[in-house]
């Protein structure tokens, strides 16, 4: 739901009626058109621009990354949260990549270390239902942010929620990015020097990718290293094909559990929308 600001309006009064921006562990996150809107999206984009620039001294470079939630939009379209946050990060003076498709989590963390960046912002709600949506940063570690750095980004973009005070600061660049061959080229190198690659060779591991960003992964991983998959659930849908999209939660897990005596499977493994 896009805020519309009146002139009219108290901007106090706007503020109040769109709630506040709320960083919990893992990002602000709440349903889309009430907790979770444009207004939001815009003004966490420039306090992380900011917070990214107080720290470097620079413009930043900030990855971004989503999963298939309704109003994550690989083509970036006029409407859309991705195109609501990668045109207010480039307002605000940021260089953006953007994922040309929907992207796990742990591969937007590795792109970050692997190309130096600023940081990521993610469009995912994790593990909620699919009327919700989120947004969550991870600084230039490829961590989640630290409490002191989402403390700060929270206060900075309540302040621009009440004051409107989003000023294009400048127009930076944007470039689409797919990290599929790359990760898993790494994945692949990384599991090699601990383990004889030859050790997957009669691994058959099934994968609940609960229609989230996971799918295209794992068929990425499973044919750099050289195991077998059985992926259930692995087209990419907004409302999840109605599967529950909480891995933990055993009554979500009913196709996984039997799929793995079935296909006499290795192990099986259940993601979350965003695969973290």
């Amino acid at each position: 739901m896009q805020v519309q600001v009146l002139s009219s309006v108290p901007r106090l009064l706007l503020f109040m009626t769109i709630s506040s921006v709320q960083f919990g562990t893992s990002g602000h996150r709440a349903v889309m058109g009430v907790g979770f809107t444009h207004a939001h999206v815009e003004s966490i984009a420039w306090a992380v621009v900011q917070v990214c620039q107080e720290e470097t001294g620079h413009p930043p470079t900030i990855l971004v990354g989503y999963d298939p939630r309704a109003g994550n939009d690989p083509d970036l379209s006029q409407g859309s949260y991705t195109f609501t946050l990668t045109k207010a990060l480039q307002d605000a003076g940021a260089t953006v990549w953007v994922c040309d498709s929907y992207t796990p989590t742990p591969v937007i963390s590795w792109a970050i270390t692997a190309f130096q960046l600023d940081g990521g912002l993610i469009l995912t709600a994790s593990h909620n239902p699919p009327d919700y949506n989120g947004i969550k940063f991870n600084p230039k570690n490829g961590a989640p942010a630290s409490h002191e750095t989402t403390t700060r980004i929270q206060a900075l973009a309540n302040s621009y929620l009440l004051s409107g005070n989003l000023k294009k600061t400048g127009t930076g660049s944007i470039q689409r990015k797919s990290f599929l061959a790359a990760f898993s080229h790494h994945m692949g190198i990384l599991f090699s020097r601990f383990f004889d690659p030859k050790l997957l060779t009669d691994v058959v591991i099934c994968v609940d990718a609960k229609h989230g960003a996971t799918g295209k992964t794992w068929q990425a991983l499973a044919k750099e290293m050289g195991f077998l998959l059985t992926l259930i659930h692995g087209e990419p849908l907004s409302d999840f094909g109605q599967c529950l999209p909480n891995p933990t939660d055993r009554q979500g897990l009913t196709d996984l559990v039997r799929a793995i005596p079935g296909y006499v499977l290795s192990f099986g493994v259940a993601n979350d929308p965003d695969g973290d």
